[in-house]
């Protein structure tokens, strides 16, 4: 009533907090994408992770560049270029490791074969000496085509050795890319010795984070995008670079969920207003209530950021939730208000309406905001701690919602001179004519739903939950699909290199763990017997590495030449078309001979190899801790295609292994918190709740009516979700304990007026105001279902399936069942 006689000092006042709370949100706005800091960091497993990730930085925030070229010498040298044009870069990147470009590798790549590997290796190479070799002291296309047309002439005419069969089938292919004038080289490596090494090359690199931006990795991204886009245009064949990591998953999910969650935010407003329409009929009730819901928005978000100092990726739905629970407060008030006045009530008549609905609706709406505080609270104790953020600044907008609503309201509907019409205030009433159906349908329906629900699943890979079409989270999953490139290897920590060969050996013996890597895997075995087979194969093709001409273009005429002699061995129609068009010679040669600078250099350093005695540095300080320990990546023996093959391959290394860590383990601990804390959390919220409404309503019949329509809709909620394919995750397991909060909410006001002096179940306003909140948080919680991001679209959609639910049994079943026990307060007299 204060409120309702000084309007404008309290639209003043809180004009003055609306300006206070929006430069809060504008200046202070951040957002952390660390989904591991979403998870109590005092855990045992995240404990024992952060300090795995203290002893090795090179591992931390990091961004991965995966790149592929049908031509490995192309994919080599455009890692080599993409590398050094990083480390150049200070300003966004502190460190850049592509080990498989480092030189450590490329000296000493043959060392690192097994014997067997080696000898045929180095045999393939001694046999390709007759091509290889004048092409390497002459390189040039006619030189190219006479040696292997010699080659053709000295064989059998029936017979075809697989390396020849090979090198002219590439030869084809590289032409006529040439004539459909389509990019493409000539891998010598792969034609003429037959070498497929690794296609794809891995570059890790740490960009530097600008903390004190909403998006702190976007600069250093932009500029790893454009260094990236150097690269390829620089590039003489095509190559295929893609960007993943930690980093650049985590700001690729801000995105996702900050168009989501600002797309949801403008949809939902727009879907309240539609329907505060349709059910107040009043432009001045409808400007009143967005207004209060702008105001209470605004004031939380400000006070989340105050309390908390960043939001994280599920927190930021906080703005949706508040959308559709914030309008209920006011939705009652103003419903409740229009009963008890006329279309031609004065400023003193409405004042005196909204006092009264305060003295009514509002002791529901009294008793509705702690409940639903309770319920969005009930993560607080568990070790979920990024729910247990949403539910703390949800807790905070419902008390902000239910105080705007008896103050800012108010006063909105008096200056804005707010009439009533008659339509709204009509009672709004469900058919009851088969009521004991109504109860015992559902009720006999509850226990086999009951059997569905126990069968619910639960998704713990965060990668699940992100927008399945984002750049990064595709080649994310192509590393997850090949078990040489897994991003789910475990990591073990030795105090020592003896105690590092004790759990190697030991790793090895596990059927699920198909290769173990430690420093000790790049020492190579047999060295002397290596080096004196490389040493001899050296001598024999020391002349053709070390006497080189400069290339220089082929006289037209020769190489013409040279393409009739070997198309005269060996018909080809590819060949008989640069014969015919000898302008297309020039650019064949440069296709053929594109990577034999390549080649060379890979020969010359891996056949003067002088051996290894210890590793360089910056392998090194992959696989040594700063306290001196060793690391060994244990990669799975098979490709995890589901949660469940992760699982058990995490399951079984911890059980050899307790102190195993990295990001496989982290994956499912943490899942298994959540689903642990899913649990705790809807028993703490009942409880709560349930002793809540005890100690206010006093009544244990009136509880009953409270509860039923929850458990009900709970029911069926997961019923509905197992046969939809639904399953919980990290983002929608707030469902269960949120609708408890919601559920007593909608029957508290149901059954508060059942038994009020004079009332019937179901008359008046209070049918109409439970239906027009309940869609009004259908409508604003459902739009979560547009956002691309994976779990944020999940919790709208679980919300949704819900609501709708407890719509049923809250307009239907409870009404239902008051008829049928006959649950009403004295005659009416209204």
């Amino acid at each position: 009533m204060w409120c309702c006689c000084h309007p404008r000092s309290i639209i003043a006042l809180s004009a003055l907090v609306f300006a206070f709370s929006a430069w809060t949100l504008v200046t202070r706005i951040a957002v952390v994408t660390d989904t591991d800091a979403m998870i109590d960091a005092s855990l045992p497993f995240r404990t024992d992770y952060a300090q795995f990730q203290a002893n090795y930085p090179l591992l931390g925030d990091t961004v991965v560049v995966i790149i592929e070229a049908d031509a490995p010498e192309i994919a080599r040298r455009t890692a080599h270029q993409l590398s050094a044009a990083l480390e150049q870069d200070k300003r966004y990147f502190s460190s850049v490791t592509a080990p498989a470009i480092l030189p450590f590798f490329e000296e000493n790549g043959l060392l690192l074969l097994d014997y067997e590997t080696l000898t045929d290796r180095l045999d393939r190479l001694i046999e390709a000496q007759p091509l290889l070799g004048p092409l390497l002291r002459q390189p040039s296309l006619a030189r190219f085509m006479n040696s292997l047309a010699e080659i053709v002439e000295k064989q059998d005419p029936d017979t075809k050795t697989e390396q020849l069969a090979g090198i002219l089938t590439a030869i084809e292919q590289t032409g006529q890319a040439v004539l459909n004038v389509q990019p493409g080289v000539l891998s010598l490596q792969n034609a003429v010795l037959n070498q497929r090494s690794q296609d794809i090359i891995l570059l890790t690199a740490q960009p530097v984070l600008d903390r004190s931006q909403i998006e702190p990795a976007a600069a250093a991204l932009a500029a790893l995008r454009a260094h990236v886009d150097a690269a390829e245009r620089k590039s003489a064949a095509p190559v295929r670079m893609s960007i993943t990591g930690k980093i650049a998953l985590n700001e690729e999910e801000l995105e996702t969920v900050s168009a989501g969650a600002a797309t949801a935010g403008l949809l939902s407003g727009f879907l309240v207003a539609v329907i505060l329409a349709y059910g107040v009929r009043s432009w001045r009730g409808v400007a009143a209530m967005l207004i209060n819901l702008v105001f209470g928005l605004v004031a939380t978000g400000s006070a989340a950021l105050w309390l908390f100092g960043a939001l994280n990726i599920i927190s930021v739905a906080f703005a949706v939730l508040f959308i559709g629970l914030g309008i209920d407060f006011s939705i009652h008030i103003l419903l409740r208000a229009q009963e008890d006045s006329t279309a031609d009530a004065n400023e003193t008549m409405l004042a005196q309406a909204l006092s009264k609905a305060a003295g009514t609706s509002g002791i529901a709406l009294a008793i509705c905001a702690p409940t639903t505080a309770l319920a969005f609270l009930s993560f607080t104790p568990t070790g979920y701690a990024g729910l247990a953020q949403l539910g703390a600044i949800a807790a905070i907008g419902v008390f902000i919602a239910m105080i705007s609503a008896v103050t800012l309201l108010p006063a909105l509907l008096i200056v804005l001179r707010f009439q009533s019409n008659t339509l709204s205030r009509k009672p709004w009433k469900l058919s009851l004519r088969a009521p004991r159906m109504l109860v015992f349908v559902p009720m006999g329906m509850a226990l086999p739903a009951l059997y569905l629900a126990a069968q619910i699943g639960f998704e713990a890979d965060p990668i699940a939950l992100k927008d399945p079409e984002a750049s990064s989270v595709i080649a994310y999953n192509r590393l997850a699909a090949r078990k040489e490139t897994s991003p789910y290897a475990i990591q073990l920590v030795a105090a020592g290199q003896q105690s590092a060969q004790e759990l190697l050996q030991a790793a090895r013996q596990l059927p699920s763990v198909g290769q173990v890597v430690w420093a000790g895997s790049f020492m190579p075995q047999e060295q002397a017997d290596k080096l004196d087979l490389i040493a001899e194969t050296y001598d024999l093709l020391a002349p053709d590495l070390v006497s080189v001409d400069a290339r220089k273009a082929s006289d037209q005429s020769a190489a013409l030449q040279a393409l009739q002699r070997l198309h005269a061995l060996t018909p080809s129609d590819v060949l008989a078309a640069f014969i015919q068009q000898p302008l297309l010679i020039s650019e064949l040669e440069e296709r053929l001979l594109e990577t034999l600078p390549d080649l060379r250099t890979t020969l010359r350093r891996q056949l003067r190899t002088t051996g290894v005695e210890r590793l360089p540095p910056a392998l090194e300080a992959l696989y040594r801790g700063r306290d001196g320990s060793y690391r060994l990546e244990l990669f799975p023996a098979q490709p995890i295609a589901d949660e469940a093959s992760l699982e058990a391959f995490v399951d079984a290394v911890k059980a050899a292994f307790p102190s195993a860590t990295g990001s496989p383990v982290q994956i499912i601990e943490a899942g298994r918190i959540v689903r642990t804390s899913m649990l705790q959390a809807t028993g703490i919220a009942f409880v709560l709740v349930v002793s809540f409404l005890l100690i206010v309503l006093r009544s244990l019949k009136q509880l009953f009516f409270v509860l039923v329509p929850v458990v009900l809709a709970g029911i069926f909620t997961l019923a509905t979700s197992v046969l939809a394919g639904l399953s919980f995750n990290f983002a929608n397991v707030i469902v269960l304990p949120l609708l408890i909060g919601l559920g007593v909410d909608a029957g508290i006001h149901y059954v508060k007026r059942a038994f009020e002096p004079g009332a019937e179940q179901n008359v008046g306003t209070t049918g109409r105001a439970v239906f027009l909140s309940s869609a009004t948080t259908i409508g604003s919680f459902g739009t979560l279902m547009v956002s691309k991001h994976a779990g944020t679209a999940s919790m709208g959609l679980l919300l949704t399936i819900s609501l709708c639910w407890l719509l049923f049994t809250t307009l239907v079943v409870l009404p239902a069942l008051l008829e049928v026990m006959d649950a009403k307060g004295a005659p009416s007299q209204t």
